[in-house]
């Protein structure tokens, strides 16, 4: 994303004081992003929620953006997804001036340079070790202003030999994204004890034969039964196996507890 968001162009003084504050660094539960959804306008979602990967709410200005944000959840090599992730105000001026872009400034005395923001920045324990992304939908990508924002982060990313990616409303459509809401669970590359391992695997045997053209909750309910476990347990089963892709889902079928086939063998 970029500076274009912004509800009010901040003055000089205030863009110094977020600086100051530490705003758009920092790491895990004490990253601080840059954009918030208090102080940024979007056309769509704007909100925040509890991250179980860091333990800290999130602010995703979009539904691109937590559908980005799902999807790395999924990797148990991602050890951190920072949003709104502030760049390097010197480069991005850099690249403006190789560009013949005009690089935004603030107002008042001085005009510091205001600076460019990815919307995810990744970080994994295996390489690569960082992917950035950034969330557009494809009718936002005529916008000069977006597109020559999306042109600053390619040259930028590139330039620190770091994958950047553009997803649109193609890649994660609304079902999905209702999709892995509904699934995802309360903890995200959880330890499992030897016992909840020894449930997951029952859990998938029996799903294998039961008939999944009854409503999701019915299913998980009747599994639940023969396994002897409350309907909770087993619809947290249900969903660790989905995420995890041990159950093949079908997520545009926009997956909730009325879904009919909704597992696929």
């Amino acid at each position: 994303m970029s500076i274009y968001g912004k509800k009010a162009r901040v003055s000089a003084k205030a863009l110094q004081a977020q600086f100051d504050r530490g705003i758009g660094s920092g790491e895990g539960s004490n990253y601080r992003p840059f954009h918030t959804s208090e102080n940024t306008i979007t056309p769509s979602h704007s909100g925040k929620w509890l991250c179980p990967l860091t333990q800290r709410y999130r602010h995703d200005l979009s539904e691109l953006e937590e559908g980005i944000v799902y999807g790395c959840l999924r990797d148990p090599h991602v050890t951190d997804i920072r949003e709104n992730f502030r760049l390097g105000i010197g480069l991005t001026r850099k690249i403006c001036d190789q560009l013949k872009l005009k690089h935004p400034d603030s107002r008042g005395d001085g005009k510091p340079l205001i600076p460019y923001t990815t919307d995810i920045l990744v970080t994994r324990d295996e390489p690569p070790i960082y992917i950035a992304f950034s969330g557009k939908t494809r009718n936002t990508l005529r916008k000069p202003a977006d597109w020559r924002a999306l042109l600053v982060e390619h040259v930028y990313w590139t330039l620190h030999d770091v994958p950047f990616l553009v997803a649109t409303e193609f890649e994660i459509s609304n079902n999905a994204l209702k999709s892995l809401t509904f699934i995802r669970p309360d903890e995200v590359n959880f330890p499992r004890r030897a016992d909840e391992e020894d449930l997951e695997s029952d859990f998938l045997r029996l799903a294998t034969a039961a008939d999944w053209a009854q409503p999701l909750l019915t299913v998980v309910r009747k599994l639940s039964a023969d396994m002897r476990l409350d309907n909770t347990k087993g619809m947290v089963l249900f969903k660790r196996l989905v995420w995890r892709g041990a159950m093949d889902c079908d997520l545009e079928r926009r997956i909730d507890e009325r879904t009919r086939n909704a597992v696929t063998f």
